[in-house]
């Protein structure tokens, strides 16, 4: 049987982001064994003229990669749906059909935009088998695609993605921000740099030879000063250098993600558009949305701002793929909640046995490893931890939202809409049995709320609200 179907190439453009490509996914498998290499380099001493040799055949490897991608790459487009063929050693080919996309994202990085090019991304609800990304689309071509995809799919399919496209640009925006440079400047502020310190550190010390190498590196370097204190204040120094370098680049790289956002809604179409040297457009329809993630770091306590994430079905595990508002002041955040008509919550607590948890136990562990001190400094730490976490821990229902709420330092809320739940469960432990207490686990196409330690009565009663409010739904969610 032949195929009817108009296969069409890539501009030769896209051989840019095939070479790009190419490179981010060697470096993302590279990335775990980053510690085996670094100690190869330092212990086999006879690679290392061969350094050289080794970087041009990865060269070229990339090269040849990059070719047969692009030469291999398909697209046709057909009504309500997007055909493409790929692969170099297996061949792809995949039907998605629009009404089963997630999310269309448009991204016009720096090398396609003095040509009018963009990239098309598309990912499918569920399976991360089914992403794609088509670069060398032209503009006006790529965002007719998006426009089709997130039409309204109706019973009349005649009425076709023109239709759909005149009706949004007729009607008006329902809600719009921007955020100022000022406000983008205060992302890059917000994000945990220490994190990356960490992942940095543990680089470094997570081989024994790369560890060996350091500490003498380290001991080499303290020697070279004339007393303790002078070197101290060296390190000091550096280590101080090292990090507001680290803030600055996490400032700079934020900036240029999102500088000039705007984030729009018409009707149910929500889309914001970022960015200073490579631009991203993304958009979601408001009946997918099946999570709301709203995070305040330390730094986000102290700047008075909130970073919110909007989770689909199946991209739990897509950090880059999320529908993300990077800052929130609490103008724009009770704007925002009165526009997604997300209540007042009205937090409740959880049973006090919850704050105790862990800390008896490992207080004890400290006393049988080491001694009573060791068990007095975990036991008085945890109790700190504990209480603070127990404080911050509270649920909310209303009989369309269910959200949680929890942190230590900063804080964290989840809201679900109740409608869109998968599955929900009761468990118990011993001790909770003998209290008379329960968690209720719920999961959602996008992720998990526990709720733990709630009273076997209330757990149980939620957990039938939850059933009902479901059973009750006939909307589409999807």
């Amino acid at each position: 049987m032949s195929d009817s179907r108009q296969w069409q190439r890539l501009p030769l453009l896209a051989l840019c982001f095939f070479f790009l490509s190419t490179i981010r996914l060697m470096m993302k498998h590279l990335y775990q064994a980053a510690p085996a290499l670094a100690a190869a380099f330092i212990a086999v001493s006879a690679l290392r003229p061969f350094i050289p040799h080794i970087l041009l055949g990865l060269l070229v490897l990339i090269m040849i990669t990059t070719v047969l991608r692009y030469r291999r790459f398909f697209y046709a487009t057909e009504t309500q749906r997007i055909c493409v063929k790929q692969g170099v050693l297996r061949k792809v080919e995949l039907n998605l059909e629009y009404d089963r996309i997630q999310q269309a994202d448009i991204a016009r990085p720096f090398y396609f935009r003095p040509f009018q090019l963009a990239i098309l991304k598309l990912q499918s609800a569920g399976s991360k088998a089914q992403e794609v990304e088509i670069a060398g689309l032209r503009v006006d071509r790529a965002v007719a695609i998006q426009a089709e995809i997130l039409a309204e799919i109706e019973d009349d399919k005649g009425a076709g993605a023109t239709q759909a496209q005149d009706s949004e640009a007729s009607s008006g925006v329902d809600f719009t921000f921007t955020l100022p440079p000022s406000e983008v400047l205060r992302i890059g502020l917000m994000q945990n740099i220490f994190v990356v310190v960490g992942v940095i550190t543990a680089l470094l010390f997570s081989n024994q030879q790369v560890n060996a190498r350091v500490r003498e590196q380290f001991v080499t370097f303290v020697e070279q000063f004339p007393s303790t204190g002078e070197a101290i204040f060296a390190i000091v120094a550096i280590s101080l250098g090292v990090l507001v370098l680290l803030i600055l680049g996490t400032i700079a790289i934020q900036f240029n993600k999102y500088y000039g956002y705007t984030l729009t809604r018409r009707g149910d179409r929500v889309r914001y558009e970022a960015g200073l040297t490579s631009t991203l457009t993304r958009s979601f329809r408001v009946q997918k949305l099946q999570l709301l993630d709203i995070r305040q770091g330390w730094m986000g306590r102290l700047l008075n701002r909130q970073q919110i994430r909007i989770s689909q079905a199946g991209n739990q595990q897509k950090q880059d793929g999320k529908f993300v508002l990077p800052c929130v002041s609490p103008k724009i955040r009770r704007e925002f909640n009165q526009d997604l008509r997300l209540p007042q919550a009205n937090w409740q607590p959880v049973h006090w046995l919850m704050f105790p948890r862990f800390v008896l136990l490992f207080s004890g562990l400290g006393w049988l490893l080491f001694d009573w001190r060791v068990a007095a400094g975990v036991l008085v730490g945890l109790t700190i931890v504990r209480w603070r976490w127990w404080h911050m821990f509270a649920w909310h229902f209303d009989g369309e939202w269910l959200a949680i709420r929890h942190g230590f330092i900063g804080s964290r809320q989840q809201w679900m809409p109740a409608a869109k739940l998968q599955h929900v469960s009761i468990t118990q432990g011993p001790i909770q049995r003998r209290f008379k207490l329960s968690n209720l686990q719920v999961s959602t196409a996008a992720g998990n709320l526990y709720l733990p330690y709630l009273k076997t009565a209330t757990a149980e009663r939620l957990q039938q609200q939850l059933l009902d409010v479901t059973r009750d739904n006939y909307k589409r969610w999807m």
